[in-house]
């Protein structure tokens, strides 16, 4: 997974479709989800995976009001189109990614 940042994340998410993540280093939720966003990122090749660090980019944080982590927002074609707030099992994301994303 490739991470972003403030100054970056419209570029990125305008590219194309993708999953962003907003977590923090000493989240151990976040931690947890590692393995499956790994995981989903193989699976889905023509989806982007970013990451994006709550504690280095406050900008993205405000933009989009993240006050949890961890959060994914999902991105279609550059507009916000759902988010999980908290953990969420592998099934969960992949009934997001093909209900909201690869529709």
């Amino acid at each position: 997974m490739k991470y972003t940042t403030d100054s970056q994340i419209k570029h990125d998410i305008g590219r194309k479709s993708c999953l962003v993540e907003f977590s923090a280093s000493w989240c151990m939720p976040c931690r947890a989800m590692t393995p499956l966003l790994e995981a989903l990122e193989k699976k889905y090749t023509k989806l982007a995976f970013y990451g994006i660090d709550i504690d280095t980019n406050i900008g993205a944080v405000n933009q989009y009001q993240i006050s949890s982590v961890p959060t994914l927002l999902f991105f279609r074609s550059g507009k916000l189109v759902h988010q999980i707030i908290g953990t969420a099992t592998m099934m969960q994301i992949e009934s997001a990614i093909n209900t909201y994303i690869l529709i």
